[in-house]
């Protein structure tokens, strides 16, 4: 009723209200109270906007209660559930139930097992078999973490200059969390079967990472470093790179093989292969090298990205 009526809605405000309120009648000898759907929807329909229209309903009924109680006692109760059906009709949203029908395959399944579930159980069960069937699915999305190459039509290398045979740009996006570890292992491990030479490893698009994450690109980064591969890491999550600096991962990563923007990764992924194909050629002449292997310092003298570059140049 609040989107309907376009008001600001705290529904974490209501429950602790009403908590609170629970609190009080319990150790005052009072009746626990809580939200009425049917009589808001009735209030609504009938034109009632404020809190107010609760008030009223309530200080009309009270001689009713007294002095038509004969009279409403021979109502039928089909003509009081009438009233609500009616009440409830006018009260749903067509619009939004065609958008949650024809919008995704997971908002058509919480859509129809809840309405399901309102014909079986009651409505309190009913919603908390939607929204635990809600969680799920969101659970199963999450655990499946995005990892694809990025080709040279890309919108992402859009600005990005043409990048050399072997420099390859891997991208990740979603959650690192626990949920999504063997799914994150799998695919690294499948790129990792792939010829290259230079890893740029672009997880700005990665907005939270747990310790089983953060171990699983350690894992990637030494198993690329191991076939002397270097990695550049693009990373501009002030969280995830200081997640990742307490797990570690970052002691062995210079200054220089970390950035903020793609582009800037990319620029220096091509100016460390250039070094080092100048220093191949150079050595295979046979004469003194005057190539330098990175342009950063590095953060210790046996630093894994070293030892990766020091295995490309042999």
């Amino acid at each position: 009723m609040a989107s309907i009526n376009r008001d600001a809605f705290d529904g974490s405000r209501e429950l602790i209200g009403q908590g609170l309120g629970n609190i009080v009648a319990g150790l005052t000898s009072g009746l626990p109270g809580c939200g009425s759907f049917t009589r808001s929807a009735l209030m609504f329909s009938s034109g009632g906007r404020t809190r107010f229209g609760a008030v009223f309903t309530g200080l009309l009924a009270l001689p009713m209660l007294f002095l038509m109680a004969p009279l409403v006692s021979w109502l039928p109760m089909p003509a009081l559930s009438g009233v609500l059906l009616l009440a409830c009709v006018q009260m749903i949203n067509v619009e939004s139930l065609r958008l949650s029908f024809e919008t995704t395959r997971s908002d058509r399944i919480v859509l129809l097992i809840t309405l399901a579930s309102t014909l079986i159980f009651d409505l309190e069960r009913a919603l908390f078999i939607g929204v635990i069937l809600s969680l799920l699915l969101y659970i199963q999305r999450s655990s499946h973490p995005i990892v694809r190459k990025l080709s040279h039509n890309s919108p992402l290398l859009r600005d990005v200059p043409d990048r050399p045979r072997g420099l390859v740009v891997y991208s990740i996006e979603g959650s690192l969390f626990f949920g999504a570890i063997h799914e994150l292992e799998r695919k690294l491990t499948k790129l990792e079967k792939k010829e290259v030479r230079l890893i740029v490893l672009h997880i700005t698009r990665v907005f939270w990472i747990d310790a089983s994450g953060a171990h699983a690109l350690m894992l990637f980064l030494e198993r690329c470093y191991a076939r002397s591969v270097p990695v550049i890491l693009v990373v501009s999550n002030r969280e995830v790179r200081e997640t990742l600096r307490r797990a570690g991962m970052l002691k062995d990563l210079s200054e220089g093989f970390i950035t903020n923007r793609l582009k800037d990764g990319i620029n220096l992924g091509i100016d460390l292969l250039s070094r080092i194909s100048c220093y191949q050629e150079e050595k295979a002449d046979g004469v003194g090298t005057s190539c330098q292997i990175a342009n950063h310092r590095p953060a210790s003298p046996n630093s894994a990205q070293d030892r990766a570059a020091s295995g490309q140049k042999a």
